[in-house]
C-alpha cells in the first residue's frame, strides 16, 4: 500500500519532462501492472486471514468438544472404578457371611446368616450389573475422546497447512 502511495506521489509531485514523453506510458504501464499485482497479493492475504481466523475459531471450538469428552470419559472411569471398588468390597463381605454360616451353632443362626448372604448376593447382582455398564460406558467415551483428538488434530494440522502457505508467501514477497 505504501508503495503504490508514493508511486503515485512521485507521480503527481514529479511531472515527466517533454523529452520523457515516449518513455511516460511504459512507466504508466509498469506502474499500474505492479498496482494490479499489489492488489491480488493484498486479496490473496485478506483470504488466508479470513481463512485462519476460521480455522481458530474451529480449533478453539475443537478444543473444548476434546476437553469435555475427555472429562466424560474421566467421570466413567471413575464411577466404573467406584463400583468394581464397591463390588470387591461386597464379595469380601460374602465370603465373611458365608465363613460365618459355616461356623453357625444353631439353625436360628444359620438362617439369619442365609437371609444375610442372600441379602449381599442381591446387591453384588446389582453391582455387578452396574460395573459392565459402566465399563461399556467407559469404552464409548473413550471411543469418543479418540475421535474428537482426531478432529483437534487434523484442525491443527490444517492451521500448520496455512501457516506454511503464509509463510511460503510471504518469502515469495519478500523475493520480489
Amino acid at each position: 500500500m505504501r508503495l503504490i502511495f508514493a508511486a503515485l506521489v512521485l507521480l503527481v509531485a514529479f511531472p515527466s519532462a517533454p523529452a520523457e514523453e515516449d518513455s511516460e506510458p511504459q512507466t504508466m504501464r509498469e506502474l499500474l501492472s505492479e498496482v494490479r499485482q499489489l492488489r491480488r497479493d493484498l486479496q490473496s492475504v485478506a483470504v488466508s486471514a479470513r481463512r485462519g481466523q476460521v480455522l481458530i475459531y474451529r480449533l478453539h471450538e475443537q478444543h473444548q468438544a476434546t476437553e469435555q469428552a475427555k472429562q466424560r470419559a474421566d467421570n466413567a472411569k471413575a464411577t466404573r472404578e467406584q463400583i468394581e471398588s464397591q463390588l470387591r468390597y461386597e464379595t469380601e463381605e460374602l465370603k465373611q457371611a458365608e465363613e460365618t454360616r459355616n461356623g453357625a451353632e444353631n439353625d436360628a443362626n444359620q438362617k439369619q446368616v442365609d437371609k444375610w448372604i442372600a441379602q449381599i448376593s442381591e446387591r453384588i447382582e446389582v453391582t455387578s450389573t452396574a460395573a459392565q455398564e459402566w465399563r461399556s460406558k467407559e469404552i464409548e467415551m473413550e471411543a469418543e475422546l479418540r475421535t474428537e483428538r482426531e478432529k483437534l488434530d487434523r484442525f491443527e494440522e490444517e492451521l500448520d497447512q496455512l501457516s506454511k502457505e503464509l509463510e511460503s508467501s510471504s518469502v515469495q514477497a519478500r523475493a520480489q
